[in-house]
């Protein structure tokens, strides 16, 4: 169950930064490539994870007793009770590694959607700035942890999806 909901708190942050990206890339026009690039991998993540829940939903809806354990042809060989508890919890660590990592990107584009520089600047306060030109300032400051954040999060899904494949969900 703690899986489901972390899949759920999943998809609802990767939605409302795939909504923060997009209305970004409507209201700055002439935005980098870097941001049409963020917004086109966050569609494709968001794509992944409704996949995810849809799939898991799915399998709880046809067994709620499901085996998780590899398969010989269509048989599922029985996995032991250890196994299943280090599979689960090893997707559970993956899962809230990839939601912590979608919250700081979430944070990140909400300032410079909103045109407000980090907590704790200069003036003490989050205080609006003209938004074209320090938008694009504050972009290029944040862009090298964005695209780290970016990776870490393809390589995160990359391990989610494996994961699931040895857990044969």
């Amino acid at each position: 169950m703690e899986v489901i909901g972390l899949v759920l708190a999943t998809v609802g942050t990767t939605s409302r930064l795939t909504e923060t990206v997009w209305g970004l890339c409507d209201a700055w026009r002439d935005a980098p490539a870097s941001i049409h690039e963020l917004r086109d991998f966050l569609t494709r993540t968001q794509d992944f994870w409704s996949a995810v829940r849809y799939g898991l939903e799915s399998g709880n809806r046809i067994n709620n007793q499901r085996s998780f354990g590899p398969t010989l042809g269509s048989e599922t060989l029985s996995a032991s009770p250890e196994w299943e508890a280090r599979s689960t919890a090893s997707l559970i660590r993956l899962l809230q590694h990839g939601l912590e990592a979608l919250n700081r990107l979430e944070r990140i584009l909400e300032q410079v959607a909103d045109g407000t520089d980090r907590p704790g600047n200069q003036t003490g306060d989050n205080v609006p700035i003209a938004l074209n030109s320090r938008r694009r300032f504050q972009w290029v400051r944040r862009s090298n942890e964005v695209r780290k954040l970016r990776a870490d999060l393809s390589r995160n899904s990359d391990l989610i999806y494996g994961q699931l494949l040895i857990m044969n969900v």
